[in-house]
């Protein structure tokens, strides 16, 4: 009584980008600046369960990938992100800065397999795709001086707007 099965789950990962930046001076002190990355991510996985006092616990995923009834499967995905932006730098103690950002997290497999032979409910949630995110930051960097006593002040505001959000699910 209360025994568990074995449970064996190997995750791969690898990303791979392109990227660039510029930054270019319009007039003196304001500056433009862009970004551009281009991402290739590749997850995969290999599970294998066991009812409880049935089989035994995976050294690597090599022998996971040779167990009978093993669920090994790949996902890819890739997205550009970039960045644009401009500073303005007043004077040497006020510095103030905009930007628009595009950002983007990967998808991945679940696991355990979530269909089985015949009937497939699950199987659309095997994998899931890559979110995105927009934001907008508008900022101030100050420092002064009043006599013997320096002092910093920084402001910001941000938003961010997200597409296709990765909810985790606990059943």
């Amino acid at each position: 009584p209360g025994l568990s099965g074995i449970s064996n789950s190997f995750y791969g990962d690898e990303s791979k980008a392109l990227f660039g930046n510029v930054a270019i001076e319009l007039i003196p002190g304001l500056t433009l600046n862009g970004g551009y990355r281009y991402t290739w991510d590749k997850a995969s996985l290999c599970a294998k369960s066991y009812a409880p006092g049935q089989g035994a616990f995976l050294p690597d995923v090599d022998a996971c990938e040779a167990t009978a009834g093993a669920f090994v499967d790949t996902v890819k995905f890739s997205a550009p992100t970039w960045s644009i932006g401009l500073d303005y730098q007043a004077t040497d103690h006020v510095f103030v800065y905009g930007v628009v950002r595009r950002g983007y997290r990967t998808g991945n497999l679940n696991s355990p397999r979530l269909s089985s032979t015949g009937t497939r409910p699950l199987a659309e949630f095997q994998s899931y795709g890559p979110q995105y995110v927009t934001d907008y930051e508008i900022g101030l960097k100050t420092s002064w001086r009043a006599g013997d006593v320096h002092g910093r002040l920084n402001l910001a505001a941000f938003q961010g707007d997200f597409t296709d959000l990765q909810n985790q699910v606990s059943a």
